[in-house]
């Protein structure tokens, strides 16, 4: 089912959802209807743009009262009784699970580039997703190698285009979640420029003076 393996919600950032503003869904009722879900994921899953993505599925999720299916402990029983699991009969409640969890995969998968879907061949139910483990790794190397260029000095560039790179790499840094403050962004200015760029350097630093 869709589950920390595919979308990991962070503890630290969930956000309680009131119960009068959620649909609350009714497995074991005879007739069931899922979400299909609609809501347009406004780019395709990358190497670097993981945790933007996986921002705007737990949203969407959590708007629908779906978040239930991050939680291996919210899967129904596959069967009612021993006989009904002798002759594998599932059980209506997780027929009505199962309809669902299906919705949400075929919604991911639509967000995921094509030259990126052999990482969910055999993608039956979503827990069995390693799109977690594998975006996770490839943003925390993107992070180490945009820190690295965070550092890296002037050299030959103009000052306006040293200055140009450096603000793309720290807006590369917020969109993978990676914390950047004023006071890094101008530390690496500072440290990328060399000795002719002190009274610029002055500059920079005066107006952050408190």
């Amino acid at each position: 089912m869709v589950s920390r393996a595919i979308i990991a919600e962070p503890s630290s950032t969930s956000i309680p959802i009131s119960s009068s503003s959620t649909t609350t869904h009714n497995f074991s009722a005879s007739t069931f209807y899922p979400h299909i879900l609609t809501t347009l994921i406004h780019f395709k899953i990358d190497e670097e743009n993981y945790l933007i993505w996986q921002q705007q599925v737990l949203a969407t999720l959590r708007s629908l009262n779906l978040t239930k299916f991050l939680d291996f402990t919210s899967i129904p029983s596959r069967y009612s009784c021993v006989a009904d699991e002798s002759h594998s009969i599932l059980s209506s409640a997780f027929r009505s699970f199962d309809q669902q969890d299906q919705a949400i995969v075929a919604w991911l998968l639509s967000s995921i580039f094509l030259s990126l879907l052999t990482n969910t061949v055999g993608l039956f139910s979503s827990h069995q997703s390693n799109l977690k483990t594998h975006y996770a790794s490839r943003t925390h190397a993107h992070v180490k190698k945009l820190k690295m260029l965070l550092c890296a000095p002037k050299r030959d560039r103009s000052i306006s285009t040293f200055l140009q790179d450096l603000k793309k790499v720290v807006d590369s840094l917020v969109g993978v979640g990676s914390l950047i403050t004023i006071e890094d962004h101008i530390k690496a200015i500072v440290e990328g420029l060399p000795e002719e760029y002190d009274t610029f350097i002055t500059l920079v630093t005066s107006k952050t003076d408190p």
